[in-house]
């Protein structure tokens, strides 16, 4: 969990730092993508082994499901988002979202 709210943490800091070129731009979007693997592999990691062999494949099952839906709702809003704003105001808020949520199920954690 620590990872991957760093993770979250630093995609949210390198996006909205860097976005002066193309070529930055472009490195951002390397960096975004291995950090969001890093994040969804600890997450995954973390359901499976919280899960009993019983749960497990319906754990893996939603996981997906939520990973996949979740994805293409974000997507739609940061399009509308960029439409009505711009890009680093997204990238800002994307970031600011991802450190927030991050927080909020590392401190859910921390209370078990």
């Amino acid at each position: 969990m620590k990872m991957s709210l760093g993770a979250a943490s630093i995609y949210g800091l390198v996006g909205t730092r860097f976005v002066g070129n193309t070529w930055q731009f472009a490195g951002v979007l390397v960096a975004a993508g291995m950090l969001l693997t890093v994040a969804n592999t600890s997450a995954n990691t973390f359901l499976q082994s919280q899960a009993t062999d019983r749960n497990r494949g319906e754990t893996a099952s939603l996981f997906m499901l939520a990973m996949r839906g979740g994805l293409s709702l974000s997507n739609l809003a940061a399009g509308t988002l960029i439409t009505v704003s711009s890009l680093p105001f997204t990238l800002v808020v994307n970031g600011i979202l991802a450190v927030g949520f991050q927080a909020l199920i590392f401190r859910k954690v921390l209370k078990r």
